[in-house]
Formats: C-alpha cells, structure tokens, sequence
C-alpha cells in the first residue's frame, strides 16, 4: 500500500522502500581489544527504512550489494596505544575499513582520535553487519564518544 517508488516533477527519483539505515551509539567506556574484537553498540535508530536494523546487526532483506560505513569518534586514546583497527564484518567476509599502525600515539597530546570509512559488500538475504574495534598496546582500552551529536555513527543502504 505505499508507494514503492516515486518521479517527481523534476525527474528525481526516490525509493522510500529501499533498505537502508542510520544509526548512532550510545559513549561507550573501556572499550578493549588487544587482537580481540569488540563489537559497538549503535541503539539509536535515525533512519531505519524497512526495518531491518536491530540490536546492533543490521540484516539484509535481499541478496544484492550494499555500501556500509562508519565513524567512530574515541577518547582516552594513550601515548602507549600502538594501533587501531576498525572492521565491518559480515557473514561473508570482514573488511578492515579504517587501521592506524604504529601511530595511534600521534592524537595522545589530545586524547582523541576520529576515524572513518566504508566498503562495498555483497551480501544475501538474511546475511548481517556489525562494527567491530580491536584496540592494542598499552592499556588497551578506550572510550566511544556517543550521541546523536555526530560522534559515532553507522549507515548502510542496497545500492544494486
């Protein structure tokens, strides 16, 4: 009963049905890793169309590609962390969209260090997404700045 495709008069055309999705998380604190993922929380939903996110997985209704992406913003970053990795997994593969290596010390004077990117996935129907952080050397531990403010986020939506 709703409109699955629309044309305007301008010859824009939007497709209010089509799976897609904006989430942002919660601050999350001591967030540790050391060669082990942790998987982000994202719980506040901004754009779910046709519902297909929950409980920090977003699934794909149809078997097609999907562009995913992400941006965390983390604090407590140490002179002693040594890297960084930020990861979307999926049932089909894991993609290391964002890493610093060996420089995760260059942001200590702040404390705080913002990372972003996105990759292209194939993806069939009932296959799922996360956002996972493996945080190494020193402490091992930071936080995730959360908030609808545009700290932390993640977004996907079926391209073809």
């Amino acid at each position: 009963t709703a409109d699955s495709l629309v044309i305007d008069s301008t010859g824009a055309i939007t497709k209010p049905l089509q799976p897609s999705f904006l989430v942002s998380a919660e601050t999350q604190s001591n967030v540790t890793g050391d060669n082990t993922d942790y998987d982000l929380l994202f719980t506040n939903e901004i754009v779910d169309r046709n519902a297909d996110y929950g409980s920090s997985l977003f699934t794909a209704p149809v078997t097609g590609l999907y562009q995913l992406s992400a941006s965390l913003f983390l604090t407590g970053i140490a002179a002693n962390h040594t890297s960084v990795f930020v990861s979307i997994v999926t049932s089909n593969r894991r993609q290391n969209i964002v890493g610093v290596d060996g420089g995760a010390t260059d942001p200590a004077d702040s404390g705080e260090l913002y990372l972003n990117g996105s990759a292209l996935f194939d993806m069939d129907a009932n296959d799922t997404a996360k956002i996972a952080i493996d945080v190494r050397g020193g402490s091992k531990v930071v936080d995730i700045a959360g908030g609808t403010d545009g700290a932390t986020f993640f977004s996907g939506a079926l391209i073809a």
